[in-house]
């Protein structure tokens, strides 16, 4: 890997510039000249991203809300009466809606922030815009608005802690991105990790956030949950806490937990230069499972990557995550301990002037070569091993180093997407194939590229195998519970297809792109009744280079062995595969005309089958 710090000024810079900038190719022409390779460009136009909160005046206009004071609405024949909040009330604001002015599509969010007086209160209140929840994130093409009613309604369970408290006053915030509608020469999906702008502020209720948050002001905060009420989870995504004061990434207080489960953390420094926490809990509780968290400024030669309020630390786990220059396993500067879950360990690589940390599950392993691997499987007294592939790596799955009773293990390779894992060259020749024998073990494979056999039954016997981000090159036969999450399959093979269910039993795949001359799923084996191949894809791209030349739909389902099967099948898209026998459908084929009885199939909720 490239020194850190350069790499990282690289990647921000390119993710900034996606956030910040979106130009699009439009009118464009080409003239080709018999004396050059020029070629001339018509016009580029950056597109705009605009919008705006209205309500609704006295004369039923709508005009700009921002800047405005709301009131709450009284029962027609109440008017005059003051405004007093006690459990069941529900009031209302006067009639709003966002409106998308710009010329590009976007996706926003409504919150509740900026609450001045005794924030306690808004513990009792449910806030709701319509018909949906405060916070979820709706979508607007340009030109178009959404008008909505937002509530308050005092939850009847509100005890006498809320009576006699005040918010003086609340502000709500329209944040917007864009979204992913309008297509490049590829495709509309380069904008779907657009951040957020401002801080996300969360006070109760179950939230989900993928698409990332930068901080803008001094003192801001990116991720704020407070509340016991509250959860919030992180997917993925770039935060950035900004810099100039006090400023923070991820911040949980008073009983709100935040589960990170993937996404790049930063923070910049104070006014003064200093370090700021990139995570910390005052009295709220982090689950940190995943993720890549860094600072570039100290405070005294300490990185706070993570930290904990002296006098209310809460509390924060870590099961996942690579943490730069700072070891999890050190805990809190002033309060100590080690925030590693039981059963996980740190494992630290060097990277230019930097040390990182990787928070592993069980015994954690950076093999030099191939025999550090071997060595660390076999001798392993935790049945929980993890591999961290050092860049450019490339490894061999031995045939038996894991397989059956003792020697079982439960193993994960992760990697950065430079490394390889080839489960084929030293696999054995055996029942028509080339198998890597594994039983009673399962493996992880994440962000590395997994080089397959090409043979019909090629592949890996074991209990169960999980890939996560991973390029797969070549074949792959199923012999037990399989998944396969945001994978490319990359097949070159003339007459060989990708997958072959064969053993497999429960198999999914969920977002991954299938790229093949005309072959890519074969659901076939010897399943039964009592034993069912239950195949599930969700997500998927078939892609076939030949334009079905090779005469398979994506999917071909296949029985010489009175097997059984299901196939479910959501929102796939499918381009250039030939019609499927027996179906017509470019998506699925029963070339074997299964019946009712063996073969259920359901397409995007409708059986078909």
């Amino acid at each position: 890997m490239t020194n850190r710090k350069s790499t990282k000024r690289a990647l921000l810079g390119s993710v900034m510039a996606m956030v910040l900038c979106l130009a699009m190719l439009v009118g464009a022409t080409f003239a080709w000249f018999t004396d050059t390779a020029s070629t001339g460009v018509n016009k580029i136009q950056s597109g705009k991203l605009d919008v705006a909160l209205e309500m609704k005046d006295a004369a039923g206009q709508w005009v700009s809300a921002e800047g405005k004071t709301l009131d709450f609405v009284k029962a027609a024949d109440a008017k005059g009466e003051a405004i007093l909040w006690e459990p069941g009330c529900t009031y209302t604001l006067p009639e709003l809606r966002v409106v998308n002015n710009g010329n590009l599509a976007l996706k926003y969010m409504i919150k509740i922030t900026g609450i001045k007086g005794d924030a306690k209160l808004n513990e009792a209140i449910e806030w709701t815009i319509g018909d949906v929840a405060m916070g979820a994130e709706q979508h607007l093409k340009a030109g178009e608005s959404n008008e909505f009613t937002i509530k308050g309604h005092m939850k009847e369970s509100a005890g006498n802690e809320y009576m006699d408290l005040t918010i003086s006053g609340i502000s709500i915030t329209v944040y917007a991105t864009q979204d992913t509608v309008e297509s490049d020469s590829f495709n509309n999906q380069y904008d779907k990790n657009a951040a957020y702008k401002g801080t996300q502020e969360f006070t109760e209720g179950t939230h989900t956030l993928s698409n990332g948050v930068v901080a803008l002001n001094p003192n801001d905060i990116a991720v704020k949950a407070s509340g016991s009420d509250t959860n919030v989870t992180i997917t993925g995504g770039y935060y950035d806490g900004g810099n100039g004061g006090n400023n923070i990434c991820v911040y949980a207080m008073d009983g709100a937990t935040v589960t990170i489960q993937g996404g790049t953390f930063t923070v910049g420094s104070d006014a003064s230069g200093t370090g700021n926490s990139v995570v910390e809990s005052n009295g709220g509780n982090i689950v940190i499972e995943g993720g890549f968290f860094y600072t570039n400024y100290n405070w005294r030669g300490f990185y706070y990557v993570l930290n904990q309020k002296n006098n209310n630390p809460g509390t924060i786990t870590v099961k996942g995550g690579t943490f730069v220059n700072y070891d999890p396993s050190q805990g809190d500067d002033n309060l100590g301990g080690s925030f590693v879950a039981d059963g996980y360990s740190v494992v630290s690589e060097k990277h230019g002037d930097d040390t990182w940390y990787t928070v592993v599950k069980g015994t954690g392993v950076i093999p030099g070569t191939q025999e550090d691997l071997n060595s660390a499987i076999t001798d392993s007294t935790n049945k929980d091993i993890t591999v961290v592939m050092p860049a450019d790596q490339t490894l061999t799955l031995d045939s038996g180093i894991a397989n059956e009773g003792a020697k079982a293990r439960n193993i994960t390779f992760v990697g950065d997407g430079t490394q390889t894992v080839d489960v084929i060259t030293e696999a054995v020749s055996a029942e028509g194939g080339q198998l890597n024998y594994q039983r009673g073990s399962t493996f992880t494979f994440e962000n590395v590229t997994v080089q397959a056999g090409e043979g019909n039954f090629d592949g890996i016997v074991c209990d169960e195998l999980v890939y996560r981000n991973c390029t797969i090159k070549g074949k792959l036969t199923l012999y037990g519970k399989a998944t396969f999450i945001n994978c490319t399959f990359d097949n070159t093979m003339a007459n060989q297809y990708s997958i072959w269910t064969w053993g497999g039993t429960d198999v999914t795949f969920e977002g991954c792109t299938f790229n093949t001359n005309g072959k890519a799923i074969l659901l076939y084996g010897q399943a039964t009744a009592a034993n069912p191949t239950d195949l599930v894809v969700n997500n998927c791209t078939f892609n076939d280079r030949k334009s079905g030349a090779a005469g398979k739909a994506a999917i071909e389902v296949g029985n010489d062995y009175n097997a059984t099967y299901t196939l479910t099948v959501n929102h796939t898209t499918v381009n250039g595969f030939a019609a499927g026998k027996n179906t017509g459908s470019h998506l699925w084929a029963n070339k074997n005309s299964m019946d009712a009885a063996h073969l259920t199939v359901t397409i995007d909720g409708n059986k078909v089958q």
